[in-house]
């Protein structure tokens, strides 16, 4: 990786430059890069021993170009921009006015939010040519970003990719991504019917491709989808069709007589006739007929064939979004596509007709390949949807995930798997219940309609724990004293926890809070921020029964970092609350990650012995 202080990309008389603000002194050495009509100046006080992303890094190994842009940029860092125009300011100013444009001269109209102009009087005008000048912050986003200017100023095309200095992108975030796709391949397991999930003709194309290729590489790596096609086409569905139709009494050998009883005028007749005798003066000239034939032209076919045409179609769409550079995933993409048109070239399916909708079939349940196909499109589809209302976030073309929303989804799922390993239970309701499916968006239901009830024995006692997704405390005050709510304004920790053993409530909430304080120095972990720890501080005061307030942060360290709220020294040591601190967790190395959820698990396994072996608190003294 390639630390650079500037990055300077020209074409024709247009030049986009970018930099960081804060950015160390340069080295003043240029070097040309290895992508079209690009330069850069190499930075002077990067040293990669201090574990921070460069504020501008370039991938020189081009065999990781396959799924990242080699371009690198930081999130939440601010960077200044410089555009040179080949017009003069009032032809820059005219042309801005007539275009339908706010990021103009950027084409990516999503940059809105991420992207900050200067004024006039900032920018320059140097020998006719207008030069205009901003900033650009990407605010807790990740993902590929799209810097081309628009196609009128000139073919100018450069993408990105806005990484992290909290984690390493390139490991813990895909591994973060990884785990929330098996969740998502669960969820899709729990759904009732395999055939509630439509394949939509028309794709979204603002779907990163990227996020595509992720999906399609855990359904199509696998061999089910050719599997369950090979068994269809060697036992397909079909049905017999009574075909009717009027013939030449010359020519019919087996007459459909029944049809003539009932309807005689559906055949011709005429007077007299060779006939006449057995048809009391008449002779039909034509005689109906019914052929009993075998069809394969049947709705669940008809789908099986749209949903593999689909599949194509996404395909090529995927490919279209990607550019040379991806030498890699562009050859991964034209395996599939040879896969995907073998099965389509079958003879077989130049019976089947047009989809014109979805079969709401028994078919797709029990029957073998088709119940194995309709499960990996859907799943395939469902995980494509799932990803896509996780990244939608209207900020740049190429989909920059909210990371802190998926932090913070993830460590829902984290918390939730440790109270059901605690209290052997798996909770009511499941998690594909508290999981809104409302047009497919995995959100989990906040509040009370989300509450996810755990119960066990814990030492003798009963112990009913609930559990929730930012549920807000309310100044409600309860006249039978039990303290639920807060006492002045309202709060919405993102998790809440609710301890209820001999009659007596306890609170433990939880921040999942997606950053760091990031050390100078090598050797010295990632820590959390001390203002988490003054929120933390006001949860356990304002919150009425709060026994705990911990922060959850990308550590990469695995032990946490608590204060007891007590005077005595053999308390503190003894109990675990009342407390606030830090937990370290963050999707790194799988060691690193099972020992912070070991010692999260056991702080929390500590509160809730404690809540089912005492039979009262108090404030100020603790647990008597």
């Amino acid at each position: 990786m390639l630390a650079l202080s500037t990055f300077t990309m020209r074409a024709d008389d247009v030049a986009l430059r970018l930099r960081a603000s804060k950015s160390g002194r340069e080295s003043g050495q240029s070097i040309v890069l290895p992508i079209e009509n690009a330069t850069a100046t190499i930075a002077q006080e990067y040293s990669p021993a201090c574990r921070r992303a460069p504020a501008i890094g370039f991938e020189d190994d081009k065999t990781r170009w396959d799924l990242l842009e080699p371009l690198r940029l930081v999130e939440n860092v601010d960077y200044e921009f410089s555009v040179q125009t080949p017009w003069s300011k009032a032809g820059f100013s005219q042309r801005c006015s007539e275009a339908d444009n706010a990021v103009w001269p950027f084409a990516n109209l999503k940059l809105g939010k991420a992207i900050t102009f200067n004024s006039s009087e900032a920018c320059q005008e140097v020998g006719g040519r207008y030069r205009v000048t901003g900033h650009l912050k990407f605010d807790n986003q990740l993902g590929s970003v799209d810097l081309s200017l628009v196609s009128d100023l000139c073919p100018l095309l450069l993408r990105a990719e806005v990484t992290s200095e909290k984690i390493d992108y390139e490991h813990d975030f895909y591994r973060l991504l990884h785990e929330l796709d098996s969740v998502h391949h669960e969820l899709i397991l729990q759904l009732d019917a395999p055939t509630e999930v439509s394949l939509e003709s028309q794709h979204d194309d603002s779907l990163s491709a990227h996020s595509t290729i992720l999906q399609l590489r855990r359904v199509l790596h696998s061999d089910a989808l050719p599997h369950a096609v090979a068994t269809i086409l060697g036992n397909p569905v079909s049905r017999y069709e009574s075909h009717r139709e009027v013939e030449a009494t010359a020519f019919v050998t087996t007459p459909d007589w029944m049809e003539l009883q009932s309807r005689p005028n559906v055949a011709t007749w005429m007077t007299d006739g060779p006939l006449a005798p057995v048809f009391r003066g008449v002779t039909p000239v034509t005689l109906p007929t019914r052929r009993i034939e075998r069809s394969f032209d049947t709705p669940e076919n008809r789908y099986v064939k749209f949903a593999i045409g689909s599949l194509l179609e996404r395909l090529h769409t995927v490919q279209r979004q990607l550019d040379r550079s991806h030498v890699a995933s562009t050859k991964q993409i034209q395996d599939w596509k040879s896969l995907i048109e073998e099965m389509l070239i079958h003879p077989f399916w130049l019976q089947i007709g047009i989809c014109t909708e979805q079969p709401s079939s028994m078919i797709f349940y029990e029957r073998s390949g088709y119940r194995d196909f309709i499960q990996a499109i859907n799943d395939l589809e469902l995980s494509l949807t799932m990803v896509s209302r996780l990244d939608a976030v209207d900020l740049t073309s190429g989909d920059l995930r909210p990371v802190w929303a998926l932090y913070e989804f993830w460590c829902y799922l984290q918390l939730r798997g440790i109270l059901a390993s605690i209290t052997g239970d798996s909770g009511s309701p499941t998690l594909s219940s508290v999981v809104s499916r409302r047009k497919v968006e995995t959100t989990i239901q906040t509040g009370d309609p989300g509450r996810t009830c755990f119960s066990f024995e814990c030492v003798g006692s009963d112990v009913e724990i609930d559990f929730y997704f930012t549920r807000w405390s309310k100044p409600e005050l309860h006249v039978d004293c039990v303290w639920l709510e807060t006492y002045s304004t309202r709060f919405r920790p993102d998790f809440s926890i609710r301890i209820t053993s001999r009659g007596i409530t306890h609170w433990v909430h939880f921040d999942a809070k997606y950053r760091v304080s990031i050390p100078n120095s090598a050797g010295e972990p990632r820590s959390y921020r001390s203002d988490d720890i003054d929120t933390m501080h006001m949860y356990r005061d304002a919150i009425l029964g709060t026994r705990g307030s911990y922060v959850l942060f990308p550590g990469d360290t695995t032990s946490p970092t608590i204060y007891v709220r007590h005077a005595s020294q053999t308390y503190r040591s003894s109990f675990p609350g009342p407390s606030v601190g830090a937990f370290p967790l963050c999707p790194s190395d799988e060691a690193t990650t099972r020992a912070q959820l070991n010692a999260l698990s056991s702080h929390l396994r500590s509160v809730i012995e404690a809540a089912a072996t005492h039979s009262s608190y108090q404030e100020e003294y603790g647990w008597i």
